[in-house]
């Protein structure tokens, strides 16, 4: 370990691996916390303590917790993505116009109420003829797609999507 002006290096960067292990006390609420002081332009110092709660999320907050389950913010949002294959979507014209929509649903596992979804078309027999692509979480993990389409028929395509925890 080695000391320079105001920083402190673990391990030879090379062939020694560095852990630091900051431990919690075997009690309800005592997780191991590590502090990071941060500076506004005027030169107020503010410490934000880092830990995790037991779930195995990383939280965040301004004062020692009190409770290590609700205090502060969830900063461990894991984004959910992947692909979903939807075939023989039904669409119904708008009007006379010419354009059409349709949705569908896809079961996404972890999603949930409040949840940000973000979509696309990324393949599919139809994809071109698509546009207006968005999605939300209709139900604990079930996002309904919705779509515009120039054409008539039934819609095969491939979505697409990540999913940000709120």
């Amino acid at each position: 370990m080695g000391h320079y002006v105001g920083q402190t290096t673990f391990g030879d960067g090379y062939s020694v691996r560095a852990i630091v292990r900051v431990r919690a006390i075997p009690k309800a609420d005592k997780p191991a916390l590590l502090a990071l002081e941060a500076v506004d332009d005027s030169g107020l110092v503010t410490v934000y303590y880092l830990w995790i709660d037991d779930t195995g999320a990383v939280r965040v907050n301004n004062a020692v917790p009190t409770d290590q389950n609700s205090d502060g913010t969830s900063i461990a949002q894991v984004l959910i993505s992947g692909t979903e294959a939807a075939d023989d979507i039904a669409v119904t014209q708008i009007g006379s116009t010419g354009i059409y929509k349709g949705s569908t649903t896809i079961t996404v596992s972890g999603a949930s109420a409040g949840d940000k979804v973000f979509v696309g078309v990324n393949s599919g027999t139809d994809a071109v003829d698509l546009w207006g692509v968005s999605g939300f979480v209709s139900a604990d993990d079930t996002v309904t797609v919705q779509f515009l389409a120039t054409q008539a028929t039934s819609v095969n395509v491939g979505f697409s999507y990540v999913i940000v925890p709120s």
